[in-house]
């Protein structure tokens, strides 16, 4: 295979891109020696027309610039929303996929200075399911496929992200092994049971191979939603009261719901939205909660909070217990959370978690006994009560990691033989 061929991982928090030249598959690095993913961000500097930032660098400058700005994350989450059109920032108007495409180029640019060439070629992953309502899968897919076109790429395949990922395994093996592949992401858990040999590497047709594929909308940024609501609304006003003509009366508690969703967060910037903030800060009990709510949605101070929460979350994988540190202008925020409370908080998603799981072997008509190993990647796998749930089921020896990030990207370069000549 001459051709240079990119395998492309949008995710719904980080991003990444492999290359495959010359039989020789290699994942980029990020801006470190040791990251090989990008952020899935983008920045709009409010006072830079026409300017955009990705990745980390997106992340620097939205700080640097006292977060004055327009900053979008998990865009990968509203690809299936056919609601969600466009977007209008600094009077300019962006399609949902002019946003992805924004990111898959930076990712093609990153790669093509690598390569010293214009590559138009690439597989691109998607999630087993974008939505379970077929329609809605559909709209995520073609957006997708229109930011890859719109990035500089000329011809796409489509590969399933679990299965990317078995291949990624397959390279590690001696011997051929059925696995059950579970990818667990930041806005989707993805499953494939598959047939995995190293000596079938670079064979085109892997169909036969291909067991069973599954997915449930569960991943990471529900767990940092359910943080948010068990831990932190109560600092922005829940349960705090307003006074309306003779009565008393609870803010209302579905904008602490919308709060408790990164994505929602910057819609809260409309008129009615703020007149009804401003009414609530008049009559409130809880002034300076509500006062806390206002700067967090006028000076765009979501995603850091998010970016706060997700920390503790990850230092949980590793501590019995954390805490939540945010300090932004009248919002302070030192609250501490222990690892049982976290998994407190996330039993519900994780029992339906678990409950598809079960059902998804069960439909493969496989058992525990007839998986030789589990495959557990994406950044997800790193919470400690999923990946109880896989060692509770096969017991610890069948379970392998690694490459937690970038398996996905790496098998997507692989999967190249599969479409391109």
């Amino acid at each position: 295979m001459a051709d240079i061929i990119y395998g492309v991982d949008f995710g719904t928090s980080n991003s990444a891109i492999a290359i495959m030249k010359d039989g020789q598959e290699t994942v980029m690095r990020g801006r470190s020696k040791d990251d090989k993913t990008e952020s899935s961000i983008l920045f709009f500097p409010k006072w830079e027309m026409g300017v955009h930032y990705v990745g980390e660098e997106a992340l620097a400058q939205y700080l640097a610039g006292g977060m004055e700005g327009r900053l979008i994350q998990s865009i990968k989450s509203i690809l299936p929303d056919a609601f969600f059109k466009s977007t209008w920032i600094h009077g300019e108007k962006f399609e949902i996929d002019d946003l992805v495409a924004l990111i898959i180029k930076h990712l093609k640019t990153k790669a093509d200075a690598s390569t010293n060439a214009n590559v138009t070629k690439a597989v691109l992953g998607r999630p087993a399911v974008f939505s379970e309502k077929p329609d809605e899968d559909k709209i995520a897919e073609q957006r997708l496929r229109s930011a890859a076109l719109k990035a500089g790429f000329e011809e796409v395949h489509f590969q399933l992200e679990p299965i990317a990922a078995a291949f990624s395994y397959e390279l590690r093996i001696p011997r051929p092994e059925i696995v059950l592949v579970a990818d667990l992401g930041g806005g989707t858990s993805d499953f494939t049971i598959m047939r995995l040999d190293p000596k079938k590497i670079s064979l085109k047709d892997r169909t036969s191979d291909i067991l069973a594929t599954g997915g449930i909308h569960i991943g990471g940024n529900d767990f940092d939603s359910a943080i948010m609501w068990h831990k932190l609304v109560r600092y922005f006003g829940y349960e705090a009261q307003y006074k309306t003509w003779d009565k008393w009366l609870e803010l209302p508690v579905h904008l602490f719901r919308r709060l408790c969703q990164w994505k929602r967060i910057p819609f809260f910037k409309t008129r009615d939205t703020r007149q009804m903030l401003q009414n609530f800060l008049y009559s409130t009990d809880n002034k300076e909660a509500v006062a806390r709510l206002i700067t967090l949605i006028e000076k765009d101070l979501g995603f850091s909070l998010f970016k706060a929460i997700e920390a503790a979350k990850k230092s949980l994988s590793d501590h019995d217990s954390s805490t939540i540190d945010f300090e932004r202008l009248n919002i302070c925020i030192h609250e501490p959370i222990t690892r049982s409370e976290f998994d407190g908080f996330i039993r519900e998603d994780a029992e339906k978690f678990e409950n598809y799981l079960s059902a998804f072997l069960a439909n493969a008509e496989f058992d525990e006994q007839s998986i030789d190993t589990v495959f557990i990647t994406g950044g997800s796998s790193l919470v400690p009560a999923l990946r109880e749930i896989f060692v509770k089921k096969f017991g610890e020896g069948k379970i392998r990691g690694g490459e937690t990030f970038t398996s996905v990207a790496s098998g997507l370069a692989l999967s190249a033989v599969l479409f391109f000549e």
